[in-house]
């Protein structure tokens, strides 16, 4: 229903004038040249790759994904390679060097190589809570990112509507200028016959030059909308002089549902508030490992040599082969509190977390009463406008048939449906943004 009151009024603009809604006027005025028209879908690309709070959510989610590599690693086998060369001053008897210190040499070279491969078996649970961390922090980046993609959309909404609505505020102003244009004219008329005092149409050239200030003042409001859209969306190139605002109405429900950029109807605030209580309580198990013992395995092969001439022979010389299994198991006994500290740490960031999710969720019942409370008045408004509408038809259809049946000339039939077009224009005007409005907060009721 309220697609076809949308097209109603869009139509009945169209009856109005075929220009579009920024056309000049006054026919006598060179044409503005219109650039490249921008549609909504461009709109958004452009916004979706160049805003900062968009790549920041990626950076965010490529963090959290390498914290999850790297919490995983806990569970994978590990390999160590190390080399140790020493040289060794002799200043009595080695044991293991009689032949070298009979021959007089007061001084040996030593290589050693050692491969360790090593699997931690128990950590109290410290492999599986950071694990679990990590993966919870990736869900929460990508529901910030979720967040950060519909508020984006929706402010490029606001701006495309609110230039929208200026090219509507323009459109009035202009019919305005020509309706005071024509009074002009016939006031200038009727001086030069001598029916209107100078006084009258110094009257009416005031009233000419007041909307002529008005138009030119809604001509910069709708540059200053333009403007305000291009910065956030990011465009680099020309500034164009065409937007394609009348769709957006008809059209940025799809737009949106089809670039997955529609909020959630319980709130990402809720969401990521509820996913950082998870992490918090993933923090505290990971704290509390602390206190539990370690058990890793290992086995390690070791060479080693010996010799007088430098550690280039050592390393050749290694014959030593020396194999060991077996396991190691430790248990922190005392850390100068440091395990107790984080563990208390870890229990204050969850009554945090829990205090930020009760607050997102509190401003979300407050957000959805009032999108309620809001949508039923919206409701009932636009049905109001557009009876206003039909009334207005009405009464131009009126003016019509007088001037047909010659109770009002050309000039005074000009003027009154012009008036009857400012408010027409008006009503079509709060129309669209009850409109508008509407369908964003049926969007934010009613989508998961």
């Amino acid at each position: 229903m309220n697609k076809t009151r949308i097209q109603f009024a869009l139509i009945a603009l169209g009856a109005l004038n075929s220009n579009p809604v920024f056309s000049d006027v006054d026919s006598e005025q060179p044409a503005t040249p219109v650039a490249k028209s921008i549609s909504f879908d461009e709109a958004l690309d452009h916004a979706l790759a160049n805003s900062p709070s968009i790549r920041k959510s990626e950076a965010m989610l490529g963090l959290a994904t390498q914290e999850w590599i790297r919490a995983r690693g806990g569970f994978l086998p590990k390999l160590d390679l190390l080399s140790t060369n020493q040289e060794i001053e002799a200043l009595g008897d080695i044991p293991g060097l009689e032949s070298l210190l009979l021959s007089g040499r007061k001084r040996v070279y030593s290589a050693n190589t050692t491969m360790r491969l090593s699997l931690n078996a128990y950590s109290g649970g410290e492999a599986t809570a950071s694990l679990e961390l990590a993966d919870e922090a990736i869900q929460t980046a990508k529901l910030d990112m979720r967040l950060q993609r519909s508020t984006l959309a929706s402010a490029v909404l606001d701006h495309v509507h609110a230039l929208r609505i200026a090219e509507l505020d323009l459109r009035v102003a202009e019919v305005q200028l020509a309706m005071n244009k024509k009074k002009l004219e016939q006031a200038g008329n009727s001086l030069s016959i001598g029916r209107l005092s100078n006084l009258a149409f110094a009257e009416a050239n005031y009233d000419y030059k007041s909307n002529e200030l008005a138009h030119t003042m809604k001509v910069r409001n709708r540059q200053n909308a333009l403007q305000n859209l291009l910065i956030a969306i990011g465009w680099k190139d020309a500034p164009p002089t065409l937007i394609d605002t009348e769709s957006v109405l008809e059209g940025y429900e799809d737009v949106i549902a089809r670039r997955d950029l529609l909020p959630s109807v319980n709130g990402f605030e809720v969401q990521i508030a509820e996913s950082k209580i998870r992490q918090t309580q993933k923090e505290l198990d990971r704290a509390g490992s602390g206190f539990k013992p370690r058990i890793d395995l290992f086995a390690t092969r070791s060479f080693a040599g010996l010799s007088e001439s430098g550690f280039k022979q050592a390393f050749d010389d290694q014959a030593i082969d020396k194999k060991t299994i077996g396991f190691t198991l430790s248990w922190n006994i005392f850390d100068g509190l440091a395990t107790t500290a984080a563990v208390k740490a870890a229990d204050q960031k969850i009554l945090g977390a829990m205090a930020d999710q009760e607050i997102a969720q509190r401003e979300q019942e407050k957000q959805l009463g009032e999108r309620t409370r809001a949508l039923k008045d919206s409701e009932e408004n636009l049905e109001l406008e557009t009876q206003r509408l039909s009334l207005l038809e009405m009464k131009m259809n009126i003016n019509r048939e007088k001037f047909a049946l010659g109770m009002l000339d050309e000039t005074e039939m000009e003027v009154e449906n012009a008036k009857l077009e400012t408010q027409k224009l008006e009503v079509i005007r709060q129309t669209e943004i009850r409109a508008y409005h509407q369908t964003k907060l049926r969007l934010r009721r009613g989508n998961s």
